[in-house]
This record gives structure tokens, C-alpha cells and sequence, in this order.
């Protein structure tokens, strides 16, 4: 939850694979609420194929649905009725929180201010990772300047928000114009020749 009215606040709402341990008298989110009162339904195996999910989780989660599979045999025949039925709750417990109940909140402010520079950054940081790759290639030789520069300008026409074919334009001038860039490159690429020659002397 974001903490309020403390100085230097963060957001704690991240489950790292432990729950947190708490102060005495306090309980967590989930104990908080009479799940028996409200009386959620049993999600049944669906006949027929159904839908698949697969995902990473954290091993205790495996373990408590192990547990709960042993504290309620009669209920849950295996650890996938258990997953079944978290999976089934969680989600809709979720869509209550995050489309029907929707509050506003500073995180989700955040993000949507920054989202669309986000995603230019990462338009950006892609174009520059295929430009560099092929400037490398370019100083070891395996491909021409003109061919190179061929490539670029084809990049550059398939760019259809004009700031962004500026920046990498001019980016990609910065770069071939760049002693340091060059010498970045020379220098990796002597390094790994030595890697290279070190390998053959281990082999011999």
C-alpha cells in the first residue's frame, strides 16, 4: 500500500515469496476478510479442454496449495483443484479492484504520465541496439560504410513519427562521427580476439 502522510513514502504493495512480518495485534490483507461469510463457490474442472494456464510462481505458493490439498482432501483431489480455484477467486477478486472499483491512485498516475515517453524510450533504445550491431560489423569489416549506411537510411523511411527518425538520424551521425564509439568497438573487438587466442592455448 502507499503510505500517506510519512516523509520519504514508497510504495510496499510487492509479494517477494514471504509475506511480510507484521507488528503486533496487525494482521495481513487476507485475514482481514470472512471468506466464510461470503460464501465463494467451488470452481469445478471444466469439461472438455477447457484453457490451459501456465506461469512462474514462487515455490511457497506451491507448498500452501500443497497444504491447503492436505487440509482439505474431501474438497480438493490434487494441487491443480487448489491452483484452480486461487486462480478463479484472485481474478475476479482482481477485476473488483482494477475495472469495476477502480480508485484513483498516485501509481497509476505516475504511469500514465510517463507512458508515452516509455514507449518512445523504447522505440529508441531498439533502434540504437540494430544501429550499434551494425556498426560493429561495419568496423570489423563485414559489412561496407555504404552498405551500412544503405541500411540505415532504409530503417530511417520505415520511422513514421518524424521526432523519433530526427533523433535516430541524428544519432546515427553522432555515432559514426564518435572517436569514443569507435574506440569502444576496436576495444571489444581486440578483446575478444585475445579471448580468442587464449582459448586456442588452452586447447593445445
Amino acid at each position: 500500500m502507499l503510505k500517506k502522510g510519512e516523509e520519504n513514502a514508497v510504495w510496499d504493495d510487492t509479494y517477494n515469496g514471504t509475506d511480510k512480518v507484521l507488528e503486533k495485534d496487525k494482521k495481513h490483507w487476507y485475514e482481514e476478510v470472512d471468506f466464510n461469510r461470503i460464501g465463494i463457490p467451488f470452481c469445478i474442472r471444466p469439461k472438455g479442454s477447457g484453457h490451459k494456464v501456465s506461469f512462474y510462481t514462487f515455490a511457497g505458493l506451491g507448498d500452501k496449495a500443497f497444504e491447503i490439498k492436505e487440509a482439505a482432501p474431501w474438497k480438493f483431489k490434487h494441487t491443480g483443484d487448489v491452483n484452480r480455484n486461487a486462480h478463479y477467486i484472485g481474478m475476479y477478486i482482481l477485476s473488483q479492484m482494477y475495472v469495476k472499483n477502480k480508485k484513483p491512485s498516485l501509481e497509476e498516475d505516475v504511469f500514465k504520465a510517463t507512458e508515452m515517453y516509455t514507449k518512445i524510450l523504447a522505440k529508441k533504445e531498439s533502434l540504437r541496439a540494430t544501429v550499434t550491431k551494425l556498426y560493429d560489423g561495419c568496423v570489423q569489416n563485414l559489412i561496407s560504410y555504404e552498405k551500412l549506411c544503405e541500411m540505415v537510411h532504409h530503417i530511417s523511411a520505415q520511422i513514421k513519427d518524424k521526432e523519433i527518425r530526427d533523433w535516430f538520424e541524428n544519432d546515427f551521425r553522432a555515432m559514426t562521427e564518435s572517436d569514443t564509439q569507435f574506440a569502444k568497438i576496436r576495444h571489444k573487438l581486440k578483446m575478444r580476439e585475445a579471448r580468442s587466442k587464449l582459448k586456442e592455448v588452452d586447447g593445445e
